[in-house]
C-alpha cells in the first residue's frame, strides 16, 4: 500500500505524542550522522507517495553531483513537532 505525506504524519505524531519529539530529533538521538543542517527546502503535496518523493531527491542529488552524506533537505513532516505545529511555526 502507498504512504503518502497524510500516513507519513500519522506515524510520526504517534512517536511525537510520547516522546515529544520531531522525527528529525528523535533520527538524531539514535543516527546523528543522517541529520544536518539543512541546505535544500522541499516544498511537497502530502497526497505524494513518500517513497517517490525520497527517489525524486536522490536523483536530484545524482543529478547536481551533491553527496549523499552531506546533503540534507529540510521536510516540514520530519521538522514539525505534529503534536504541536502551532508552535513550531511561531
Amino acid at each position: 500500500k502507498e504512504v503518502n505525506g497524510y500516513v507519513n504524519q500519522h506515524f510520526i505524531k504517534l512517536l511525537s505524542d510520547k516522546d515529544g519529539l520531531t522525527a528529525c530529533q528523535r533520527i538524531q538521538i539514535n543516527s546523528p550522522k543522517y541529520v544536518g543542517t539543512a541546505n535544500i527546502f522541499v516544498s511537497w503535496t502530502l497526497d505524494s507517495n513518500v517513497e517517490q518523493v525520497l527517489y525524486t531527491l536522490e536523483l536530484y542529488c545524482n543529478q547536481y553531483n551533491l553527496p549523499l552524506c552531506s546533503t540534507f533537505f529540510w521536510i516540514c513532516d520530519f521538522v514539525f513537532k505534529q503534536f504541536d505545529v502551532d508552535n513550531d511555526l511561531t
